[in-house]
């Protein structure tokens, strides 16, 4: 079995849970630092998004192997060489590499999400929750990508497994429906704007984690201040003046304070949703002031619209790039098509000029390659069937020349028998013996004389003289000669006409009588327990005749091998007919005829002979 079908799911599940470990030691334990969190959040953060992210893959993992199962059939049938592939399969598996990445990255949003908004720690803001929830689905996308070209190049490994026929099946099928070059456009693009955006993005976060950090710092430093400046009891009559009117005004500009008289070390304390106080000692007690720990959103306007403008940038690029390739691919693709045989044969190949792009131009060299060879062996195809000609008519030549030396004697004595029986008083005995030399001799008569038709037939030289022909002669021709070649059959011959007085135009009653003379010989002497009939009627736009044979030896199917001159070593009886049936299709064809084994019900073989167009007067 091979590796690349057997052993895909196996390898596509491993290659999920590397990235799934990948993304979940990233975000826990980069993420939080990468937007400058620290102590109790840092530590928070990087606790949730671990958590969140092993839910998620292992969804994720079990959805890809839910979807890998429904393939192992055709895993199986690729694995072990099976040609018992549907292209629809071959199409469905293609499709499974997006499908699988796409459903892994998927199934982080929700964790994600969660991870941002309900189930996020209580010491993380919900500005911090949205950047980490961002900053996730970056690090996942980016994941994603090189996730989604290993996992196609695995399956691309099992696809070559299938037979070719599949294959091309599939291609041409992607073809008709324009679909290679929207997805090369598609994917070409994607690949371009994709790492741009994660790339963005991804900055975007840091510098506002940094502007947000700095913020923090400032809103830290201003509490501390307005605690120390404004909160400091007086020195004078009354200590406490003004310290109302400085509170209110802190709390107007988001800074929460209290003053109080017990003495307090300095802190700082973060806070459910992002809330931080501080805590600073005074000559008389300390001061407390709450405020939020950042007023800066997820992602300032000057940074996101940086973002944009690049991914904008980055898509206008990557279409241009997608064209370009695309429109080098089909000039390839064409060039392709246009390498016919002749064009090769003749050497008049062309390919386009050098393509932009390296691995097109790849291709074309490749391309030109394969043309050259192709030429070689067409070249050598072609002498090959100028040799198996050539041969051919030698072989035609010569069986003409033996038939018809062998035919001039052989006629010679066939007329002396008939002068020796028509002008000497023979015994009974002698008499029988000058019959049976008259039948061997005609019998052999007419195997040569199909012999020689069937030199003709193979030189191309075979002249027909058509006529108005009666039907009924036609027929009475055909069983004469039919018995003639079935020797010493004791099978007798039913002959049935329907239309004796009709007349068939365009026949030459010779060549077709003797055709179907070479069906009835051959019917006679393969059958054995019944008689063999001879019918020819008006059917069909035309004439209809049937050979009906009573014999189990003979399928339909192996007599229109017989007929088409495939002949069966197991065949070793009757071998003169057997080349008979096929010089007798050979000549009903070349009246315009048809004729083809049928297997009736009953376990009877017949010969039907349809003779379209014929008009019968």
């Amino acid at each position: 079995m091979n590796p690349a079908a057997s052993g895909l799911a196996a390898r596509v599940l491993a290659l999920e849970v590397v990235a799934s470990v990948c993304v979940g030691a990233t975000l826990a334990g980069v993420g939080p630092k990468l937007i400058l969190l620290r102590g109790v959040v840092e530590l928070a953060a990087a606790r949730a998004l671990g958590v969140a992210m092993a839910a998620a893959f292992v969804v994720a993992l079990a959805h890809a192997a839910l979807r890998l199962r429904r393939h192992r059939f055709v895993l199986r049938a690729l694995a072990v060489g099976s040609g018992a592939i549907e292209p629809y399969e071959l199409r469905e598996l293609e499709e499974e590499p997006w499908r699988l990445v796409g459903a892994w990255a998927l199934f982080t949003l929700p964790a994600l999400l969660l991870c941002a908004t309900l189930a996020r720690p209580e010491v993380v803001d919900a500005t911090t929750g949205a950047t980490l929830g961002l900053l996730g689905m970056t690090v996942v996308a980016a994941v994603a990508l090189p996730l989604y070209v290993l996992v196609r190049g695995r399956v691309l490994a099992a696809l070559e497994l299938a037979p070719v026929a599949v294959l091309r099946e599939v291609v041409e099928g992607a073809a008709r429906f324009a679909r290679s070059e929207t997805r090369l456009a598609r994917r070409i693009t994607t690949a371009v704007v994709v790492p741009v955006a994660f790339l963005a993005l991804g900055s975007a976060l840091i510098v506002n984690a940094h502007v947000r950090r700095s913020d923090e710092r400032h809103r830290e430093e201003t509490a501390r201040m307005v605690a120390r400046a404004a909160f400091e009891p007086a020195i004078g009559v009354l200590p406490q003046a003004g310290l109302r009117e400085a509170v209110d005004r802190a709390r107007a500009r988001g800074y929460d304070a209290r003053v109080a008289g017990s003495p307090q070390p300095y802190s700082i304390e973060r806070r459910a949703a992002g809330e931080v106080e501080l805590v600073t000692p005074l000559d008389t007690g300390h001061a407390a002031v709450r405020f939020s720990g950042s007023t800066v959103a997820v992602l300032g306007a000057s940074a996101l619209s940086v973002a944009l403008i690049a991914v904008a940038l980055a898509g206008f690029v990557g279409s241009r790039l997608a064209r370009a390739v695309a429109h080098d691919l089909a000039r390839a693709v064409e060039d392709i098509r246009r390498l016919g045989t002749e064009a090769v044969v003749t050497g008049q190949a062309s390919v386009a000029p050098g393509a932009r792009f390296e691995v097109v131009e790849a291709l074309r060299r490749a391309v030109v390659a394969l043309a050259d060879r192709f030429r070689v062996f067409a070249l050598a195809q072609e002498r090959a069937i100028e040799a198996r000609e050539a041969t051919t008519r030698t072989r035609g030549l010569f069986f003409a020349s033996v038939s018809h030396d062998l035919k001039s004697p052989l006629n010679s004595i066939l007329g002396f028998a008939d002068l020796v029986a028509a002008s000497e008083p023979l015994l009974p005995a002698q008499r029988e013996s000058l019959e049976l030399i008259l039948r061997r001799g005609r019998e052999l008569l007419a195997l040569i004389e199909t012999i020689l038709d069937a030199a003709r037939v193979e030189a191309g030289q075979l002249a027909l003289e058509r006529d108005a022909v009666p039907i009924g002669a036609l027929v009475a021709a055909a069983a004469d000669r039919g018995r003639l070649l079935a020797g010493d059959g004791v099978t007798e011959l039913v002959v049935d006409c329907a239309n004796d007085d009709g007349k068939l135009s365009g026949v030459d009653l010779e060549r077709f009588a003797g055709a179907l003379a070479s069906l009835v010989g051959f019917a006679l002497r393969v059958s054995r327990r019944g008689p063999v009939r001879l019918t020819g009627a008006v059917a069909g736009g035309g004439v209809r005749f049937e050979i009906t044979m009573p014999t189990r030896r003979n399928t339909a199917r192996a007599l229109e091998e017989l007929l088409r001159g495939h002949h069966p070593t197991a065949t070793t009886a009757h071998r003169g007919l057997v080349l008979g049936l096929g010089l007798a299709r050979a000549v009903l064809e070349a009246h315009g005829a048809t004729v083809h084994p049928i297997q009736v019900a009953d376990g009877t073989t017949l010969f039907r002979v349809q003779l379209p167009g014929a008009t019968a007067a």
